[in-house]
């Protein structure tokens, strides 16, 4: 071999030796944690989510939400969530993953004074949740058509909860025991700022039980009722999944909301659940869990939908759940539906026939009664939240008719008077339109429109107590007033 291609292969393997040489790693970055950190900085990933593959953790647990705060940072006031039972998204890689338990969301941000930084949480996060045995999921990115359809309703409730997850990657942990697993979603909201969920698997309590009268259900623990309303008798229209059915009977709507005491742990599901479970005892049956279609919505009477507003709200965008329920001789009609995902407006109807106790004035006592009193107090039926004179009232059409035909110059005010159940405006259209319609009738019967003059009054000329069934049937009433 030549001294030249000596040299030449000794440098040709002192280059091959100095490339194959591992560079010495940097120093890690040294971050403050509340917690003894492990020796590695990051926690192994699962890959393919699978809740069974990942290793039961035998930590003991402290009080929920179980995770504290680094040093320095706190979070943002108001802004904490903490329902008792909640539906919560938990991204993990591949696809959405709806899990059900007790929530505590909030916003995370430095205290006053102290810079911090995303990372710095990050990190203590990390080093805490593996130490508690739990396993990151997923550190990646949500696509943005996933959070459009899959996470509904419930980014826009939990949007501080949520973070930015249009921008940044959402990191998933959980922690998985024996009798329950918890679920943490970490998002980065700002240089110094982080968006934290913590849920933990568990069942709903069933607090709501059957009660031996109407409604025939109690409210879960914690919540009460608001605007409540009940009729001896209405006519209702309840979702039946390919369309509203209209039902007769005894009506009890109101909005559902939690106490004063527990309104940071309400939800929609809890209330939801306990009601399930109420209809199960009753060995009712689920007849439809579905959104109502805009164009069905829309059929519903303007005026129904004014006066039972919370009832019917956010139908076209969150299911209703409706349950048929049998009561030897008679059926319980129970509908549910989304107020917020705090509240829920809740309706139970009991199926009867309506007992017909008005009784027709004679044209003649009507005569008496207006000479005497220049007035005549009397019954008469309409179909619910209408001006729909019902069948049974027809008689009393004709006799006011026949007055009026006997004296041809009596001329009459027809007016129309309501209880005070609903909304004040409601009942004075409500009042006016009946009024209306019976001139209507009369008119159709022959009598001239020049001497009848119709006028409602709504709730705002109560003849008797409206605090007692028995007043409030005396306040819905017709009065004709001699002119």
């Amino acid at each position: 071999m030549s001294k030249r291609t000596y040299l030449y292969s000794l440098a040709l393997l002192l280059v091959l030796s100095a490339c194959s040489k591992k560079p010495e790693s940097e120093p890690a970055e040294q971050v403050q944690t509340n917690e003894p950190v492990a020796e590695e900085k990051k926690i192994a990933q699962v890959q393919t989510f699978d809740l069974n593959k990942i290793p039961l953790s035998e930590y003991v647990l402290g009080a929920f939400p179980y995770l504290g705060l680094p040093q320095g940072y706190e979070f943002t006031k108001n802004q904490s969530q903490t329902p008792e039972h909640e539906k919560v998204p938990f991204w993990t890689g591949t696809h959405v993953e709806w899990v059900e338990g007790r929530l505590f969301s909030g916003k995370i941000q430095p205290q006053q004074g102290y810079e911090g930084s995303f990372l710095e949480i990050q990190r203590n996060f990390e080093a805490l949740i593996q130490s508690m045995g739990g396993v990151e999921i997923t550190n990646s990115s949500i696509p943005k058509e996933t959070v459009d359809q899959d996470y509904g309703q419930f980014k826009i409730d939990y949007y501080q909860a949520m973070g930015n997850i249009y921008g940044e990657p959402a990191q998933t942990f959980i922690i998985r025991q024996a009798d329950r697993s918890i679920w943490v979603h970490l998002v980065k909201d700002g240089e110094n700022q982080a968006s934290l969920m913590i849920l933990e698997t568990r069942p709903v309590e069933q607090t709501s039980d059957v009660l031996k009268e109407f409604p025939y259900l109690s409210l879960p623990r914690g919540y009460e009722y608001h605007r409540k309303e009940e009729t001896g008798f209405a006519r209702i229209p309840v979702w039946t999944g390919q369309q509203f059915e209209w039902i007769e009977g005894r009506l009890m709507a109101s909005y559902v909301t939690g106490t004063r005491d527990y309104k940071d742990q309400a939800s929609y599901l809890e209330i939801q659940k306990n009601i399930d479970g109420v209809v199960k005892k009753l060995n009712g049956v689920l007849v439809t869990q579905s959104i109502v279609p805009q164009n069905i919505a829309e059929q519903l009477p303007e005026d129904l939908r004014m006066k039972y507003n919370t009832n019917y709200s956010g139908i076209t965008k969150h299911p209703v759940t409706t349950y048929k329920v049998p009561l030897h001789d008679r059926e319980l009609w129970v509908q549910v539906n989304y107020s917020s995902h705090k509240n829920a407006g809740l309706m139970v109807l009991e199926t009867k026939k309506i007992q017909i106790t008005a009784q027709a004035i004679a044209a003649e006592e009507m005569k008496k009664q207006l000479d005497n009193n220049d007035r005549v107090r009397l019954d008469i039926n309409f179909a619910t939240n209408s001006a729909e004179v019902l069948p049974e009232s027809r008689g009393q059409i004709d006799q006011i008719t026949q007055l009026l035909k006997d004296h041809p110059d009596l001329a009459l005010q027809i007016h129309g008077h309501t209880d005070d159940i609903g909304d004040v405006q409601y009942n004075q259209q409500l009042s006016e339109r009946r009024a209306k319609s019976i001139v209507q009738l009369l008119t159709q019967a022959g009598i001239a429109p020049k001497r009848l003059k119709a006028q409602g009054f709504g709730n705002s000329q109560p003849v008797a107590d409206n605090n007692t069934p028995e007043g409030k049937a005396k306040n819905r009433r017709v009065e004709l007033i001699k002119l």
